[in-house]
């Protein structure tokens, strides 16, 4: 089978997906000027599911960090100390084959519903 993709709506969304899956770490690429955050999943070896957003900013920092009693997010580019926080760090990818780049091309708009 070959790879899936799923698009979240936000980065909270995939942090989730992060912390969830226990997959501890978000990669991060730029594309045609989109910054585009990922995690790519393999389910029991045979199929793959990338889950992904694409993000308007890039993110500065090197982690991410999650409150797992209240579910804020914030950044940072230090390891926090607190152990209510989950620390997934941003890893910058040079190259990848991960992605079919096309599926980042532009998107229609969609037209509002007129009252």
């Amino acid at each position: 089978m070959g790879k899936k993709y799923i698009r979240l709506k936000n980065i909270k969304d995939l942090v989730e997906v992060a912390i969830w899956s226990q997959t501890p770490v978000i990669h991060y690429m730029n594309v045609n000027d989109k910054h585009i955050y990922f995690i790519p999943y393999t389910i029991l070896g045979y199929s793959s599911i990338v889950y992904f957003v694409e993000n308007s900013d890039k993110i500065d920092s090197r982690f991410i960090v999650y409150n797992r009693y209240n579910g804020d997010l914030s950044y940072s580019d230090n390891v926090p100390t607190d152990t209510t926080l989950e620390t997934i760090p941003i890893i910058e990818i040079a190259e990848q084959n991960v992605f079919d780049v096309k599926i980042f091309g532009k998107r229609k708009k969609k037209k509002k519903e007129e009252k």
